[in-house]
């Protein structure tokens, strides 16, 4: 997948939800989006990925003038998606992507200072989902701070 991401010339609308991504898988993908020039819409809801996960995404799409869309949440509670997909809430929950707040045993906000660094630079992004991935109101301050710093960002 990542081989042919890099190669790519005609795909625009790409949905890897629900594919158990891990931080290794995320970064491959990350690779390939850095020499991509025609995908506009990435959707990674429903994978498993961490803050550090988030790390090569946010560097690869710095400077990626040509991906609009970003989705790395959902905006439905919890119970909500159990209902509608059969799962129970535990099941649902643990399925998040989870790149806000501090990292344990650090303490370090890796998640929000990686989006923020992302917000900071790139200049293609019209529309970021970033529901229920455990930013906290710190974590949004970094973000706004940085969307603010950044006066060719299409974000607002």
């Amino acid at each position: 997948m990542a081989g042919l991401l890099s190669e790519n010339t005609r795909l625009k609308h790409l949905s890897l939800d629900i594919n158990n991504l891990t931080d290794e898988g995320l970064s491959l993908i990350a690779d390939s989006l850095a020499h991509n020039k025609t995908l506009r819409y990435l959707c990674l809801k429903y994978n498993r990925f961490t803050a550090r996960g988030i790390l090569p995404l946010c560097d690869s799409l710095g400077h990626n003038t040509t991906l609009q869309t970003l989705i790395l949440g959902w905006q439905l509670s919890y119970q909500v998606l159990a209902d509608k997909d059969g799962f129970p809430v535990a099941v649902i929950e643990s399925m998040a992507n989870r790149i806000g707040g501090t990292e344990e045993g650090t303490g370090e906000r890796v998640g929000g200072k990686a989006l923020a660094g992302l917000l900071r630079t790139n200049c293609g992004l019209t529309s970021m989902n970033l529901c229920r991935v455990g930013l906290d109101a710190e974590d949004a301050s970094i973000l706004l701070e940085a969307l603010t710093a950044n006066p060719h960002s299409r974000l607002r």
